[in-house]
């Protein structure tokens, strides 16, 4: 699990990166959440990153996501 781990946290820094060109904290302009679940399980595991954007806006943003998803259906 600790390579999987720093498998995503690879991945994330290289997101942030190139979105942000390299800006840190309050210079950023994108934030990002990256969700990663094991396929055909539908336990609810999940393993989230961000780069460091606050849950609450992380929780705004996912509740907002369900309700367009569900208008799409």
């Amino acid at each position: 699990m600790e390579t999987f781990r720093k498998q995503l946290e690879t991945i994330a820094l290289g997101v942030d990166e190139q979105l942000n060109a390299g800006a840190k904290g309050e210079a950023r302009q994108f934030g990002f959440v990256m969700l990663v679940f094991p396929m055909n399980v539908r336990d609810g595991e999940v393993t989230y990153l961000s780069n460091n954007v606050r849950r609450k806006h992380v929780l705004d943003l996912l509740k907002e996501q369900v309700i367009r998803l569900e208008h799409s259906l």
